[in-house]
Protein backbone atom coordinates (compact mmCIF):
# COMPACT_ATOMS: atom_id res chain seq x y z
CA UNK A 1 0.00 0.00 0.00
CA UNK A 2 2.00 3.85 -0.95
CA UNK A 3 2.36 5.62 1.56
CA UNK A 4 2.34 9.71 1.84
CA UNK A 5 5.45 11.35 1.66
CA UNK A 6 6.33 14.58 3.36
CA UNK A 7 6.22 17.64 0.94
CA UNK A 8 9.20 20.03 1.78
CA UNK A 9 8.79 23.61 1.62
CA UNK A 10 10.29 26.90 1.42
CA UNK A 11 11.13 28.92 3.58
CA UNK A 12 12.74 25.84 5.62
CA UNK A 13 14.19 23.68 2.83
CA UNK A 14 14.62 25.97 0.45
CA UNK A 15 18.59 24.79 0.09
CA UNK A 16 16.83 21.43 -0.45
CA UNK A 17 14.75 22.17 -3.24
CA UNK A 18 17.24 24.24 -5.33
CA UNK A 19 19.57 21.24 -5.59
CA UNK A 20 19.68 19.93 -8.86
CA UNK A 21 18.63 16.00 -9.52
CA UNK A 22 20.45 13.84 -10.64
CA UNK A 23 19.22 11.47 -13.69
CA UNK A 24 18.47 7.39 -12.84
CA UNK A 25 20.00 4.64 -14.17
CA UNK A 26 17.87 1.57 -16.11
CA UNK A 27 18.35 -0.22 -13.15
CA UNK A 28 18.11 2.42 -10.39
CA UNK A 29 14.16 2.74 -12.16
CA UNK A 30 13.52 -0.61 -12.23
CA UNK A 31 14.58 -1.49 -8.61
CA UNK A 32 12.08 -2.35 -5.75
CA UNK A 33 13.05 0.82 -3.75
CA UNK A 34 12.16 3.06 -7.04
CA UNK A 35 8.84 1.14 -7.92
CA UNK A 36 7.62 1.56 -4.50
CA UNK A 37 9.08 5.18 -4.68
CA UNK A 38 7.21 5.95 -7.97
CA UNK A 39 3.99 4.42 -6.12
CA UNK A 40 4.64 6.81 -3.09
CA UNK A 41 5.13 9.87 -5.02
CA UNK A 42 1.99 9.26 -6.76
CA UNK A 43 -0.04 8.56 -3.93
CA UNK A 44 1.72 12.27 -2.16
CA UNK A 45 0.50 14.24 -5.15
CA UNK A 46 -3.05 12.35 -5.15
CA UNK A 47 -3.24 13.09 -1.49
CA UNK A 48 -1.47 16.49 -1.51
CA UNK A 49 -4.38 18.47 -0.01
CA UNK A 50 -4.55 16.85 3.47
CA UNK A 51 -0.78 18.38 3.15
CA UNK A 52 -0.75 21.53 2.08
CA UNK A 53 -4.32 22.34 1.78
CA UNK A 54 -4.42 22.57 -2.34
CA UNK A 55 -4.93 19.59 -4.99
CA UNK A 56 -1.66 19.42 -7.15
CA UNK A 57 -1.34 18.67 -10.84
CA UNK A 58 1.95 17.94 -10.80
CA UNK A 59 4.79 17.31 -7.94
CA UNK A 60 8.17 16.21 -8.52
CA UNK A 61 11.02 13.99 -6.51
CA UNK A 62 12.81 17.13 -5.00
CA UNK A 63 9.68 18.39 -3.53
CA UNK A 64 9.66 15.27 -1.02
CA UNK A 65 13.62 15.41 -0.68
CA UNK A 66 14.40 13.09 -2.77
CA UNK A 67 17.09 14.51 -5.64
CA UNK A 68 16.61 12.34 -8.64
CA UNK A 69 15.02 13.20 -12.20
CA UNK A 70 11.66 11.93 -11.89
CA UNK A 71 8.11 13.68 -11.36
CA UNK A 72 4.05 13.08 -12.27
CA UNK A 73 2.27 15.77 -13.97
CA UNK A 74 -1.64 15.66 -14.96
CA UNK A 75 -2.90 16.21 -18.81
CA UNK A 76 -5.31 18.69 -17.73
CA UNK A 77 -7.73 17.38 -20.64
CA UNK A 78 -7.67 13.65 -19.64
CA UNK A 79 -7.06 13.84 -16.18
CA UNK A 80 -4.05 11.34 -16.20
CA UNK A 81 -1.39 11.18 -14.46
CA UNK A 82 1.56 9.89 -16.22
CA UNK A 83 5.25 9.39 -14.62
CA UNK A 84 8.34 11.51 -16.48
CA UNK A 85 11.52 9.82 -15.41
CA UNK A 86 15.07 11.91 -17.27
CA UNK A 87 13.18 14.58 -19.22
CA UNK A 88 14.46 16.32 -21.70
CA UNK A 89 12.71 19.58 -23.03
CA UNK A 90 12.60 21.13 -26.54
CA UNK A 91 10.41 24.58 -26.96
CA UNK A 92 8.42 23.96 -30.39
CA UNK A 93 6.67 27.40 -30.19
CA UNK A 94 8.33 30.12 -28.23
CA UNK A 95 5.30 32.05 -27.83
CA UNK A 96 4.78 33.48 -24.42
CA UNK A 97 2.06 32.74 -22.53
CA UNK A 98 1.80 34.21 -18.94
CA UNK A 99 -0.91 32.38 -15.93
CA UNK A 100 -0.69 32.33 -12.50
CA UNK A 101 1.18 29.22 -10.92
CA UNK A 102 1.39 28.00 -7.37
CA UNK A 103 3.35 25.12 -5.77
CA UNK A 104 2.64 22.58 -3.12
CA UNK A 105 6.29 23.81 -1.66
CA UNK A 106 5.31 27.14 -1.34
CA UNK A 107 2.04 26.99 -0.05
CA UNK A 108 -0.06 30.13 -0.35
CA UNK A 109 1.66 32.05 -2.77
CA UNK A 110 0.95 32.42 -6.36
CA UNK A 111 2.19 34.71 -9.05
CA UNK A 112 2.21 34.87 -12.84
CA UNK A 113 5.16 32.99 -15.06
CA UNK A 114 5.61 33.62 -18.92
CA UNK A 115 6.02 30.14 -20.24
CA UNK A 116 6.47 29.08 -24.07
CA UNK A 117 3.24 27.93 -25.44
CA UNK A 118 4.37 24.46 -27.24
CA UNK A 119 7.00 21.71 -25.78
CA UNK A 120 8.17 18.49 -26.68
CA UNK A 121 9.45 16.07 -23.74
CA UNK A 122 11.19 12.81 -24.09
CA UNK A 123 11.49 10.79 -21.12
CA UNK A 124 11.66 7.32 -19.49
CA UNK A 125 9.01 5.51 -18.18
CA UNK A 126 8.72 3.49 -15.07
CA UNK A 127 9.53 0.70 -16.97
CA UNK A 128 12.79 2.55 -18.53
CA UNK A 129 11.54 3.01 -21.77
CA UNK A 130 11.75 6.02 -23.88
CA UNK A 131 8.48 8.21 -24.24
CA UNK A 132 7.80 10.96 -26.20
CA UNK A 133 5.15 13.76 -25.81
CA UNK A 134 4.05 16.96 -27.60
CA UNK A 135 2.02 19.06 -25.28
CA UNK A 136 1.11 22.81 -25.55
CA UNK A 137 -1.07 25.16 -23.50
CA UNK A 138 -1.52 24.57 -19.54
CA UNK A 139 -0.36 21.06 -19.80
CA UNK A 140 3.26 22.02 -21.49
CA UNK A 141 3.21 24.59 -18.45
CA UNK A 142 2.57 22.00 -15.65
CA UNK A 143 5.53 20.00 -17.52
CA UNK A 144 7.86 22.72 -17.38
CA UNK A 145 6.98 23.67 -13.76
CA UNK A 146 8.00 20.31 -12.73
CA UNK A 147 10.91 19.99 -14.86
CA UNK A 148 12.30 23.31 -13.29
CA UNK A 149 12.47 21.89 -9.90
CA UNK A 150 14.38 19.05 -11.32
CA UNK A 151 17.13 21.73 -11.86
CA UNK A 152 16.52 23.46 -8.36
CA UNK A 153 14.50 26.15 -10.04
CA UNK A 154 11.40 27.77 -8.73
CA UNK A 155 8.43 29.54 -10.47
CA UNK A 156 9.07 32.89 -7.85
CA UNK A 157 12.56 33.24 -9.60
CA UNK A 158 10.40 33.59 -13.23
CA UNK A 159 7.46 35.78 -11.89
CA UNK A 160 6.45 38.62 -13.92
CA UNK A 161 6.13 42.07 -13.22
CA UNK A 162 1.99 42.19 -13.21
CA UNK A 163 -0.42 43.42 -10.60
CA UNK A 164 -1.91 40.22 -10.40
CA UNK A 165 1.26 38.34 -8.32
CA UNK A 166 0.33 37.48 -4.55
CA UNK A 167 3.60 36.75 -3.66
CA UNK A 168 3.56 37.08 0.39
CA UNK A 169 5.03 34.39 2.37
CA UNK A 170 1.99 33.55 4.94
Amino acid sequence: MPKQLKIIQIPEFEKELRTPSRPLTKDEILSDEMQTFFDDLLYTLKTSEEQVGVQGVGISAVQVNKHVQAFYAMNVKTEKIKLYINPQITILDKTPIVKTEGCLSIPNVSGQVQRPKKIKIVYLNRNGNKQESILSGYNARVILHEYDHLLGVLFIDKLVKTGDSNFALA
